[in-house]
């Protein structure tokens, strides 16, 4: 049951992941283990910021590529996941580089809301509303369980 569940999901194949955005989130992703159990590996980062492009993150040594490499390396790399981990005001230019790029599976952590192609699924995970969410929890304790 477990392996036919795993298949349905699709976590019977490696995903290949990268992040663009390689400030504080993005390289706390790069390093985050939890990816591995669910068939995920963490590939490349990508940034616009001269002094981060050429580093290398974590233990796993991830390199961070220039942004404008993107097409040819999502080719490369064979990656199909992508994480969106920039500031607000440029998500959508990052998202519709990803796109171009063939991407179309988006993990977006900037807090906005985006528009993508009928074809490109996006994940928005909005830290706010969460919190927001526990906030109203911790208010009414009696209430919600």
């Amino acid at each position: 049951m477990r392996q036919h569940i795993t298949k349905i999901l699709g976590l019977d194949k490696p995903h290949r992941v990268a992040i663009v955005g390689a400030g504080r989130l993005g390289t706390a992703l790069a390093n985050y283990k939890g990816f591995e159990r669910s068939n995920f590996a963490v590939v490349a980062l990508f940034d616009n910021d001269e002094k981060k492009i050429g580093r290398r993150i974590g233990e796993d040594k991830i390199v961070v590529h220039d942004v404008r490499e993107m097409p040819r390396l999502v080719t490369e790399q064979g990656i199909d996941v992508m994480v969106i981990a920039v500031p607000a005001r440029v998500a959508q230019r990052v998202l519709n580089q990803i796109m171009s790029a063939g991407v179309k599976a988006v993990l977006n952590f900037a807090p906005a809301s985006l528009s993508a192609r009928l074809d490109v699924k996006v994940k928005t995970v909005d830290l706010t509303t969460s919190l927001e969410s526990l906030s109203y929890f911790l208010a009414r304790p009696r209430l919600v369980r």
